[in-house]
């Protein structure tokens, strides 16, 4: 149940994040001009520490993280716990 509860809060939010991350990537053409191949290397082989908002996707990116790790997982740990302590 606890589940549930989530992808219903957590789809809509991931929708509206990934519609601004793709036309961020289509404004800068970077979506156009980037391989698969390519960027799967990057990835691997290049790490960059940021801080910055846009690196996480912008605000609605920084406002999930935020909400996801400093609400989400201990309410859903807490649930969990109260939910397996009573059975």
């Amino acid at each position: 149940m606890t589940s549930l509860v989530f992808g219903a809060g957590y789809l809509p939010f991931q929708l509206i994040h990934l519609r601004g991350r793709r036309a961020a990537a289509t404004k800068s053409g970077s979506a156009q001009s980037r391989r698969l191949a390519e960027g799967v290397k990057q990835s691997i082989l290049v790490k960059s520490r940021r801080t910055d908002a846009a690196a996480w996707g912008g605000w609605v990116g920084v406002l999930w993280m935020i909400g996801y790790w400093a609400t989400l997982i201990p309410v859903c740990v807490y649930c969990n716990v109260v939910v397996l302590s009573t059975r």
